[in-house]
């Protein structure tokens, strides 16, 4: 098969990716793939934590196995939320590694998920309590991805 003859559907890979999401999460959290700002969501929304996902675009197609027949997908996963007024840091640092457990929840699932390919959480970074009451994890998925032909 030829390169020109293989495309990867991006956009059903993230369908897939957040189907998982939404599975695992079992409800806890809204799920969203629409980013916006903290002040755009309800206090009840933010109290139970809100996750979104995001393409961050294709960061890199390996050549040796033909131009853009697969590619390395990144996806930010994002989980905010708000504490108390009056919380502790240690308290915005408990709901963070709340969150990070849920993104390590899921990167592990994705490994059994056919269609996504190769699926690795490259990093995951907190707050360090700097926007209090506000917390949040930033986390970046790359999924290796191949093409299916095209019909």
């Amino acid at each position: 098969m030829t390169a020109a003859s293989r495309y990867v559907d991006y956009a059903a890979v993230m369908v897939a990716f957040a189907d998982l999401i939404v599975e695992q999460l079992e409800s806890r959290r809204v799920f969203t793939r629409t980013w916006r700002d903290f002040n755009q969501y309800t206090k009840e929304d933010l109290e139970r934590g809100v996750v979104c996902l995001v393409s961050a675009g294709v960061g890199s197609y390996p050549y040796e196995q033909g131009a853009t027949e697969c590619g390395r997908l990144r996806m930010r996963l994002a989980v905010f939320g708000e504490c108390a007024p009056d919380c502790e840091g240690a308290d915005i640092e408990e709901a963070e590694f709340s969150a990070l457990a849920d993104i390590e929840r899921i990167a592990t699932a994705a490994q059994a998920v056919e269609g996504l390919g190769e699926v690795k959480l490259l990093r995951a970074e907190q707050s360090q309590q700097a926007e209090s009451p506000y917390w949040w994890v930033a986390s970046e998925f790359e999924l290796f991805v191949e093409g299916d032909e095209d019909g």
